[in-house]
């Protein structure tokens, strides 16, 4: 379930920018007026720093990935639905790190050691420590196939999906 700002809260936002501007018009008293352009800049401000109009459902037509973040999903309720939504098996390892590092600001290492052991191709993605949900995993583990395309992926200790052995395991 997808959170977006309540529309009774928009309305009211639109209803006192609109008659602050009626307001600055009627009266020319220099106080009135600043005081009431003090107000406006402050709606417009509000509005722009919420994005109320941001898309974050993955499966929403309007949806940009370009646009993600991983603050505008609660854990582990959302986020393993999205990334299996905007990273099915297949895609390209340049659109995953567009949109998790670029976007996301998540930080990229491919893995190795112990971690890799039997993998070519295996990247862990971690997630900014900004990000304020403590219970939710930390990290992204997406293993490559030869032509950098997706062919499993885990969040810390879930299975999204394993197509490793030609066959459909979703978690």
């Amino acid at each position: 379930e997808y959170q977006s700002m309540p529309t009774q809260n928009l309305q009211d936002l639109f209803f006192n920018f609109f008659k602050g501007l009626v307001d600055v018009f009627k009266n020319t008293e220099r106080e009135f007026y600043m005081k009431n352009l003090m107000a406006v800049l402050v709606s417009c401000l509000a509005l722009v720093a919420c994005n109320p109009f941001k898309v974050s459902d993955p499966s929403d037509p309007r949806f940009d990935p370009m646009q993600f973040k991983f603050s505008d999903y609660r854990g582990t309720g959302q986020l393993p639905d999205v990334l299996r939504t905007i990273f099915p098996p297949g895609t390209k390892k340049e659109f995953v790190d567009k949109v998790l590092v670029n976007s996301g600001r998540a930080k990229i290492n491919q893995a190795s050691g112990k971690l890799a052991e039997g993998y070519q191709n295996y990247w862990v993605y971690i997630m900014p420590k900004r990000w304020k949900n403590i219970k939710a995993p930390n990290a992204i583990f997406i293993t490559y196939d030869k032509n950098n395309n997706i062919v499993a992926a885990t969040m810390t200790g879930m299975e999204l999906f394993d197509y490793r052995n030609g066959e459909q395991n979703d978690g």
